[in-house]
């Protein structure tokens, strides 16, 4: 089973700034309330494990190609 000090662990080493997913929820949102974050994390990554499968949602992404001023822009 996963312990708080890991997901509080990776929580911290993730990328700053960078953009929020579907939920709008970013890592330093969820670092704000870090104890209520955490627990929640722990219980929906447990709940994961025991069903044995990952919810189909999460299998979807949504990718923006964003022009960051270098090169052509219309060259993707």
């Amino acid at each position: 089973m996963i312990t708080k000090e890991e997901v509080k662990r990776s929580l911290k080493k993730m990328g700053k700034n960078k953009a929020p997913g579907l939920s709008g929820v970013t890592a330093e949102m969820m670092l704000v309330e870090e104890d209520l974050s955490v627990e929640w994390l722990v219980d929906v990554i447990t709940g994961i494990v025991k069903e044995g499968h990952i919810p189909s949602e999460w299998r979807d992404s949504v990718l923006i190609p964003l022009h960051k001023r270098k090169g052509d822009p219309l060259d993707c």
